[in-house]
């Protein structure tokens, strides 16, 4: 229990680190800065998480309690891991090399400092379930922990100092992320008692591929949209409208967290006994979650408009009407973090997967009209809201077909 309430405590001071990273950089740097930070860490975030592979996940699943088999096949998949980073780091690159409108987001030493987050943000998706495959999740928090100390001595350096150099934090910001990546990584090997594989045969890649697939592309869908939007925008939209749609996003992400939280307990039920046995508390979660995250919308609306009337925040003036745009994404969200639990356990997270993917095309495809229509950051606030309305329809056909009409 002390290990989990441990656990439970750094992941809050994770967000809490996080908001205060937002705060810092929204002050110093202003929208502008806002935008230029927001494209460059989507731009390696989305290419982190599509080529994460979940393979934590399914190194978790392969192993279960084989002792032998996890030391056997360990360096294989942190061999693996440093691949994929590798090529998100050049992959990132090369996109900006190749992109007029991301050199004007990014500088080359931006994006160089930038591409050092690749190493962090694929490890972010896949080191825990190998820390918890060998029950050593309490030493990977006090990694993290010791990282986001850091990186709240490095925000307050900058705001002591006045430091109002965006390249000197994005080179500050990712260097603190990436050694604590190397950290992690260099405990876990030692922690194991294995060695780093250099080698990696096709067939072993093959079988990880095949193992991750669908949870994969399910995983991906959901989580990407969002910064896939933000990249693409960068063609037409400046750095001060991109970095107030960026704040209106990292607001709203601080209310997911509600929603977040709840998925760590239905799947929980999942796991343990099984969704129809816990159908009461499912719902009294349901509409805790629900009346919380209403009352979340209305307090941070006040809040909002508040702060974008102090000459601090004036450059984030009208995010107040964005947020309100992006919370109607809150109830797609939700449904996806109630259901996706239950669509694993009776074995349909390929329906899933497929209507995410249409809702993401459908979305894609209405990017461009809305763009035009609309003022350019309203449209893309209506297209991340459309997004999770479309997938909140996707749930509700999935929930009447398989769960209210009991076809499994």
């Amino acid at each position: 229990m002390k290990a989990y309430l441990f656990s439970i405590c750094i992941r809050g001071f994770i967000a809490f680190s996080g908001f205060l990273v937002f705060i810092v950089t929204a002050r110093f740097f202003g929208a502008e800065g806002r935008g230029t930070i927001a494209f460059g860490s989507s731009l390696f975030a989305s290419i982190g998480i599509l080529l994460s592979f979940n393979l934590g996940r399914v190194f978790l699943g392969n192993t279960l309690k084989d002792e032998n088999r996890k030391k056997e096949i360990l360096p294989t998949f942190l061999f693996f891991n440093f691949i994929l980073s590798l090529i998100t780091m050049i992959a990132g690159i090369i996109y900006w090399s190749l992109s007029s409108s991301a050199q004007a987001m990014l500088t080359f030493p931006q994006i160089v400092g930038f591409s050092f987050l690749s190493f962090f943000y694929v490890w972010f998706h896949n080191g825990h379930p190998f820390f918890s495959s060998f029950s050593q999740t309490k030493l990977q928090d006090t990694i993290i922990f010791g990282a986001r100390f850091l990186l709240l001595v490095f925000l307050l350096s900058i705001w002591l100092l006045d430091v109002h150099n965006i390249t000197f934090f994005i080179w500050g910001y990712a260097f603190i992320l990436f050694t604590a990546s190397l950290v992690e990584l260099f405990f876990l090997m030692r922690m194991s008692q294995i060695s780093f594989r250099k080698t990696i045969r096709l067939s072993e890649w093959k079988s990880i591929l095949a193992s991750s697939w669908w949870p994969h592309i399910d995983y991906v869908i959901f989580n990407i949209f969002p910064l896939i939007l933000t990249v693409l925008s960068a063609g037409y939209l400046t750095k001060t409208d991109l970095g107030r749609f960026n704040f209106a996003i990292q607001i709203v992400n601080l209310i997911f967290l509600l929603s977040t939280t709840a998925n760590m307990r239905i799947a929980n039920y999942v796991s343990s006994v099984g969704f129809m046995q816990r159908l009461a508390q499912l719902r009294n979660l349901f509409w805790f979650t629900t009346v919380a995250s209403i009352a979340a919308v209305v307090i941070v609306f006040a809040v909002l408009t508040e702060a974008t009337s102090r000459p601090e925040f004036a450059s984030f003036a009208g995010a107040s009407s964005l947020f309100l745009i992006a919370a109607f994404a809150i109830p797609g969200y939700l449904s996806y973090q109630f259901l996706n639990p239950i669509w694993i356990e009776i074995r349909q997270l390929k329906s899933t997967a497929l209507l995410n993917l249409g809702s993401a095309v459908i979305s894609f495809a209405l990017y461009p009209l809305f763009i035009k229509h609309l003022d350019g950051v309203v449209g893309l606030m209506c297209i991340f809201s459309i997004f999770y309305f479309l997938v909140l329809c996707g749930n509700l056909y999935m929930y009447f077909t398989f769960i209210r009409n009991g076809k499994k």
